[in-house]
């Protein structure tokens, strides 16, 4: 009879053992799947005020005018998106980003008085994210979307009168495609580096259209 009870114990917990593993919860992929948010901060290259649109209203009233002073190559940039990761392989993320502040100066030929005028591009994108599955926290994607641009174009000084002052804007859509890596240190937290490039942002008649290169770092939240 004593060894009869052990042997009864045994055969009790194996009958028990598939119960109790259909009543625990299915473990949660580490890593890639669901929804996932971030915000980060880098730069931005390409912006080029076209003389010949910020003339046009000077033309009218045979003023010439010339730039004396380009933008600077980068200008600060950021972005905000939200993203979900279907499975490890693929996501959907939708994401604002600023495309920085370009200034330029300008000069009336026949007046030595300056006026400022500045280009502000900004997009929200809606893009498809072709993933790695990570490797010790480490992945890296690659992304294509439509970029919905808006790109504002004011003229800083007033000349003369103040009537040819003026403030234009241009928006459409185009694509925006991308590469990048990251990391995470913690299943909920992590960093990830990325490049961005925005195609055809402007327009020719009204602020001048260029590609635009951004180089942004950002930190990832998971949930």
């Amino acid at each position: 009879m004593s060894r009869l009870g052990p042997l009864l114990a045994s055969l009790a917990a194996i009958e028990l053992a598939p119960a109790t593993a259909l009543a625990l919860p299915p473990a949660k992929p580490a890593w890639y799947e669901g929804i996932y948010l971030g915000g980060g901060a880098g730069a931005a290259s390409g912006s080029d005020v076209d003389e010949r649109q910020v003339s046009a209203p000077f033309d009218a009233f045979a003023i010439s005018i010339q730039q004396v002073d380009e933008a600077d190559d980068w200008e600060v940039a950021w972005q905000l998106f939200l993203g979900y990761q279907v499975c490890r392989f693929f996501a959907f993320e939708g994401a604002y980003t600023n495309l920085g502040s370009f200034e330029s100066e300008f000069q009336v030929i026949q007046d030595p008085g300056r006026f400022e005028v500045e280009l502000e591009p900004h997009a929200w994108t809606v893009s498809g994210l072709v993933t790695t599955p990570a490797w010790k926290g480490l992945s890296a994607f690659g992304k294509v979307g439509a970029a919905f641009w808006k790109a504002d174009l004011d003229v800083g000084k007033r000349v003369g009168a103040g009537a040819l002052a003026r403030s234009t804007d241009a928006s459409g859509v185009s694509i925006v495609w991308g590469f990048g890596g990251r990391f995470f240190f913690t299943r909920h937290l992590g960093i990830r580096a990325e490049w961005e490039r925005f195609e055809n942002v402007g327009s020719n008649s009204a602020t001048g259209r260029s590609d635009y290169d951004v180089a942004l770092g950002s930190v990832v939240f998971t949930f």
